[in-house]
């Protein structure tokens, strides 16, 4: 007797290492770079950063805030895509991951003296959980409609 083949999903663990790494790459990313993220966003800005008081940190350029929203955005939907059950655990996992790397990034920089004090931990993995809430929406809605013309 055959069995039938299981369902395609994502792991979990995948999930949530995936989030880690990518996070601490645009963290290196970032850190190496900084100069090519780095735009005066308001007022007082260059001051700040020649005074030592901002360091590369993914939300204090918009460039650098918006490139790791693109690219939570876009493993979230792959993960979505790739994936035929359990889309919306892979995207906490995801989250998750990218949340213990930023905790983990926050607590061995100085970004922990530098806004909402010891709450930045707890803030700033918000900053990537509505890209990745977006890009598993969408591509949950593609699969439904892909596989709803399939029947």
């Amino acid at each position: 007797m055959a069995r039938a083949p299981a369902a395609r999903r994502v792991p979990p663990a995948l999930a949530a290492l995936t989030g880690t790494a990518v996070f601490l790459a645009l963290h290196l990313v970032f850190v190496v770079a900084w100069d090519a993220f780095e735009t005066p966003p308001w007022p007082g800005y260059e001051e700040n950063v020649r005074r030592g008081l901002l360091e590369p940190w993914f939300v204090h350029a918009p460039r650098s805030l918006w490139l790791t929203r693109i690219v939570f955005f876009a493993i979230a939907l792959g993960f979505a895509l790739a994936g035929k059950r359990r889309r919306w655990i892979a995207a906490a996992m995801l989250w998750l991951g990218a949340a213990i790397a930023i905790a983990g990034a926050w607590a061995t920089t100085t970004a922990r003296t530098l806004e909402w004090g010891w709450l930045g931990f707890l803030i700033y993995p918000f900053r990537v959980l509505l890209p990745i809430l977006i890009g598993t929406a969408m591509g949950d809605l593609a699969r439904r409609t892909l596989a709803a013309r399939r029947a």
